[in-house]
């Protein structure tokens, strides 16, 4: 692989004289602060087998947002060394020759992974469902030409951001069509989090109003009434399920502060 490397470099035509830089840092100049970096981000990549094939900006990314949570300090180290999968799960302490058994001490079904153990074990996602959370999404649009932003806010019980998200999504025909595609991908990202105990809020009465109404006569969703058949029936799709205690509610604007600001900036 080294000889293959050495093999691209191109020598100056000028005669300019060979120097040694550090390229992981703007001066090239090393610095034990940029090793340090470097060292761990590479142990990151390679650890495979725990952590998956992990992108090292998304992972960045990630622990940036940990540190601007409006959490208890403990709490915020306790998701930064879940993120870097340095908590003391049997797995980690049985790499280190501390235990000899792996398995997960909870659920006693399969290795104990940090994946596992947060996300997984059936023990723990129990615990999870016991909690109710609150989900705010929004949508904003100004023409079928332009890209529309829509936004997501999610509250615990102590109406407490505890996530939130955004983005610009490709022009769409309506308002509401925004505003679904904003709750299409709020469920969506919470389906991938693993909540399972949700409640939508909205101020789009076509949209929310005409789900709430759903659900309570019938089982399901439809996209009988709207304009966006399409993304009614995959939120029909996405909030089914016996797992799944999906709830909707209209809402008016001026509680969709949260939202709509993300909606804004998307």
């Amino acid at each position: 692989m080294d000889v293959e490397i050495i093999k691209t470099i191109r020598p100056s035509i000028t005669g300019v004289s060979d120097s040694t830089i550090w390229i992981h840092t703007n001066d090239d100049q090393y610095s034990a602060k940029s090793g340090y970096k470097f060292l761990r981000n590479f142990c990151l990549h390679q650890d495979k087998p725990n952590t998956g094939n992990v992108d090292r900006n998304l992972l960045s990314d990630a622990c940036s947002s940990i540190w601007k949570l409006d959490a208890p300090p403990k709490i915020k180290h306790f998701w930064w060394k879940v993120a870097h999968n340095s908590i003391s799960t049997e797995e980690n302490l049985h790499k280190r020759k501390m235990v000899g058994d792996n398995t997960c001490q909870l659920c006693g079904e399969h290795l104990e992974t940090t994946n596992h153990l947060i996300f997984q074990c059936r023990n723990n996602k129990e615990i999870w469902n016991m909690t109710p959370s609150i989900q705010i999404p929004d949508g904003s649009w100004t023409s079928p030409k332009d890209k529309a932003g829509i936004g997501w806010a999610l509250f615990n019980s102590e109406a407490k951001v505890i996530l939130e998200g955004n983005a610009a999504i490709e022009p769409v025909n309506s308002p509401l069509e925004a505003e679904a595609e904003a709750l299409r991908m709020a469920i969506i990202k919470l389906r991938k989090l693993r909540y399972y105990t949700v409640t939508f809020y909205g101020d789009s009465s076509d949209l929310y109003d005409t789900i709430s109404k759903q659900s309570h006569q019938a089982c399901h969703i439809t996209s009988k009434g709207t304009h966006c058949p399409t993304h009614m029936k995959d939120i029909a799709s996405l909030a089914r399920g016996n797992e799944y205690n999906f709830c909707f509610q209209k809402i008016e604007k001026s509680r969709n502060v949260v939202a709509d600001k993300l909606a804004k900036e998307g």
